[in-house]
């Protein structure tokens, strides 16, 4: 019989004041084994969602100055790490980034450790990592993949507009590619317009980066060749005239974000500790401008070294809370398990755990 892959929890419910809340998650720190997978002077790269302008529902820094401290205290060299966006925002290039992320909290000052933007001032610096995926034969990854050791990636569980789901493994596979990679994995997005529905109010003419609306018979107009696929102008529009065929597109997203994850947890020969955090979930996920409200009450942080169980674990236990599938009521029309089967099959870890309260 296969062994279950360990995932280890402490509990965020209850009403817990801050200086609780911290030293539950330094006794994950410590349980989980997670300070043991690096040696004296690695570089261990924190990667984590620093959170959009408008937007707090990030992990809090707090969490992160635990995790920072206690690196450091094991003779590692942490360092917080992202890469820009491909949409229009305040992460789409690292000096605006960097400030942002100063803004939420996430300072040498207040970490206690540097900030690097991965992939550089405007995502052109890369590593290519070959696979053998069904969709790619190589991987293109922000280089800062290639130049640290061991990467702890951060984690906060959300619903997705695209995915239904993002945890552990968007992090590292959508988070951890430059914008050229991130391009190619929503290469199957193509938003249309829905005539009858449409105002022309040019709300999504601002938000396209790569200006691929135009006017058409005084209706909005996304021109194929040009469009990306960020969604952007699904977001934007406010009378729902914005059509994707999720049915489709979310699934090969979903399929393309595991194997860039794989690409990553290749390059780090298997170096990469797994912590998801369980509160403030809401329906979409952190790049949005806005603060959504909770869809689930808070749960508690997971610590692993198998990111398909860990992101089961976290999928099973909000839906426990909440008496329901979550994020299939959020997103009805995208399979939020396609990216766990597919994980699965490519042996990036086992959705078969044991969770382990410390």
């Amino acid at each position: 019989m296969t062994s279950k892959s360990k995932v280890f929890m402490v509990s965020l419910s209850g009403g817990l004041s801050e200086r609780d809340a911290l030293g539950r998650f330094e006794r994950l720190i410590d349980s989980s084994g997670a300070l043991s997978s690096f040696k004296p002077d690695e570089f261990v790269a924190i990667k984590i969602h620093f959170g959009e302008k408008g937007n707090t529902g990030h992990v809090d820094p707090a969490f992160v100055r635990i995790l920072a401290r206690s690196i450091t205290r094991s003779k590692g060299k942490p360092f917080l790490t992202d890469t820009n966006t491909l949409y229009k925002g305040e992460r789409m290039n690292a000096v605006d980034h960097l400030r942002l992320a100063e803004q939420h909290g996430f300072s040498l000052a207040k970490i206690g450790c540097p900030l690097i933007i991965g992939g550089g001032l405007l995502s052109r610096d890369v590593k290519v990592v070959p696979i053998n995926g069904r969709h790619f034969k190589e991987a293109k990854l922000a280089s800062i993949v290639q130049d640290c050791d061991v990467i702890f990636a951060v984690s906060h569980l959300t619903g997705h507009m695209v995915t239904g789901m993002g945890a552990a493994i968007k992090n590292l596979g959508m988070g951890l590619a430059n914008r050229a990679g991130k391009l190619l994995q929503h290469s199957s997005v193509k938003p249309s317009v829905i005539d009858s529905k449409c105002v022309f109010c040019r709300a999504c003419f601002d938000v396209c980066p790569v200006k691929a609306i135009s006017e058409k018979g005084k209706k909005a107009w996304i021109d194929p060749s040009v469009c990306i696929g960020c969604a952007d102008c699904l977001v934007a529009c406010r009378f729902d005239a914005i059509n994707i065929d999720w049915s489709e597109a979310g699934r090969a997203v979903s399929e393309r974000m595991v194997e860039y994850a794989e690409a990553v947890i290749a390059a780090k020969k298997k170096r990469v500790v797994y912590f998801n955090f369980l509160n403030k979930i809401t329906a979409e996920c952190d790049c949005l401008a806005k603060d959504d409200p909770r869809i689930v009450s808070d749960i508690g942080i997971l610590a692993s070294g198998d990111p398909v169980a860990i992101d089961q674990a976290s999928c099973d236990l909000a839906f426990k809370e909440a008496g329901r599938d979550i994020f299939k009521e959020e997103h009805p029309q995208i399979g939020w398990e396609d990216q766990l089967r597919y994980a699965e099959e490519r042996g990036l870890g086992s959705r078969g755990y044991e969770l382990l309260e410390v």
